[in-house]
């Protein structure tokens, strides 16, 4: 009695590999990078702040100290969310936190206002939490073996990128009002004021784009 054969699977078709999936990786880099420089944007210049906003050097330590603080509880809720609605959900959080946060510290410009400067800072602190951990998801979902550890450290690069876009950003904007400005008074006058609002513009049309 002949036994039938079963039928052969149909052979698996190759996957198609995009290059627009490189532009998708360094685009998260560029707004990884958005993020990190406003890690310790309030620190290079924290004697003027501590002036402007009347408040001790630990208080501005803590527009820095924040960004550890919030990823200690929500790097799980955020690890969860990833695994249960996938990479699209998490970066359109990321991305409006941090343009929020961003928009938040341009507007609370003003010595009466720095509850509403942490409140930015903070939303900031919270978009870390999930760009931080993007770049392995990516790697691993969208490249295959030999492109993992590539896709991976491009989109980690980005966060450490700020610390070459410092000396063309933080550092000489706000520093170059300072010095135009060393007087406090001239600085913390209406005039130093638009000085510094024309700083904080650049950072947030960068997270905005």
């Amino acid at each position: 009695m002949d036994v039938e054969e079963p039928p052969a699977e149909p052979p698996l078709q190759p996957t198609r590999l995009y290059v627009k999936r490189w532009f998708i990786v360094l685009l998260f880099s560029s707004y990884s990078l958005c993020n990190s420089y406003q890690w310790i944007q309030y620190g290079i210049i924290s004697n003027i702040f501590m002036r402007y906003y009347d408040v001790s050097t630990f208080t501005i330590d803590w527009m820095s100290m924040i960004y550890m603080l919030t990823y200690i509880p929500f790097i799980f809720p955020v690890t969860w969310l990833l695994d249960k609605k996938g990479l699209r959900v998490v970066a359109l959080v990321a991305t409006a936190l941090n343009c929020a946060g961003t928009w938040i510290k341009v507007l609370s410009v003003r010595p009466d206002l720095f509850a509403v400067t942490f409140l930015g800072q903070f939303c900031c602190s919270c978009a870390q939490v999930f760009i931080l951990g993007m770049p392995s998801t990516i790697a691993s979902v969208w490249f295959g073996s030999e492109e993992v550890s590539t896709a991976c450290s491009i989109g980690v690069f980005g966060n450490q990128r700020c610390v070459m876009v410092f000396p063309n950003t933080d550092l000489i904007i706000p520093s170059g009002y300072v010095c135009r400005g060393a007087d406090y008074d001239q600085f913390s006058s209406r005039k130093g004021r638009r000085e510094m609002m024309r700083s904080f513009p650049v950072f947030c049309g960068n997270s905005t784009f």
